[in-house]
């Protein structure tokens, strides 16, 4: 089982005009922070936050109980000038997770109403957490050094797109993190499935991609297995590389 949060601000449109319509640049500068200060508090408690749509952002959560997130709501909200709320839910799979998180939010009112600071859930009081840790194969040879800056974000975001889309479909979430990384909670998912549809992609999208897997009771030690997973991978060359770039092992 998997802990996620959704972490909304509330009334987040109508502050951007109100009383006036704010300079784009402020509220980029403010979005920015918000996305800084959400990351920082959740990974303090060894969890990971994603920055999505920026006013909304999911953190994978296991090990963080309510009265947390009353705490991390409260120390958000003593440096930004809104409110925001916080739906928490578990499940299989980090898709059902995050479902269940926002029908939380849901149910306490709309995203521009007059919902004010509310923090509602399910919460884990054990669990385990499964990341992959993608990346393009050989981004900096075939796209950085290659196309312009706007195409070769075009590109990577072109391969996100179609990775978080096939995982979507197996029950796994997908979250770009810069660079030409991606992360996904891929609890409840078979990794052989996974290598199956990275095999597609290579195949008939013309995406070739690599990924490292990590298991931890936490997000943070889920992520740093993958990550030491994903750099062994890296550091293979020719058909060993080829043989790695999805293992199925824990």
């Amino acid at each position: 089982m998997i802990q996620m949060s959704l972490v909304q601000i509330d009334n987040y449109g109508p502050w951007t005009v109100d009383p006036a319509p704010k300079r784009e640049a402020d509220i980029q500068i403010l979005q920015s922070s918000f996305y800084a200060d959400v990351q920082h508090q959740f990974s303090s408690r060894d969890g990971l936050a994603f920055a999505t749509r920026f006013d909304n952002i999911l953190a994978i959560s296991n090990g963080i109980d309510k009265d947390a997130h009353r705490r991390i709501q409260q120390s958000l909200q003593a440096r930004y000038p809104f409110t925001l709320s916080i739906g928490v839910g578990t499940g299989r799979t980090a898709l059902e997770a995050q479902e269940e998180a926002t029908r939380h939010i849901h149910q306490a009112g709309s995203a521009q109403s007059s919902r004010t600071a509310v923090v509602e859930g399910t919460f884990l009081d054990s669990g385990r957490v499964d990341i992959g840790h993608f990346d393009i194969d050989d981004a900096t040879g075939t796209i950085t050094d290659v196309l312009s800056a706007y195409d070769a974000y075009l590109a990577v975001k072109r391969a996100y797109l179609i990775l978080a889309q096939g995982l979507r479909e197996l029950g796994a979430t997908a979250f770009f993190v810069g660079g030409d990384n991606i992360i996904a909670p891929v609890n409840g998912v078979d990794r052989k499935d996974i290598c199956a549809l990275l095999t597609r992609l290579k195949e008939h999208e013309d995406v070739p991609l690599k990924v490292g897997f990590g298991t931890g009771s936490n997000a943070h030690e889920a992520d740093l297995a993958a990550k030491h997973e994903l750099e062994h991978i890296r550091s293979l060359n020719g058909a060993a590389r080829d043989a790695a770039s999805c293992r199925h092992q824990v």
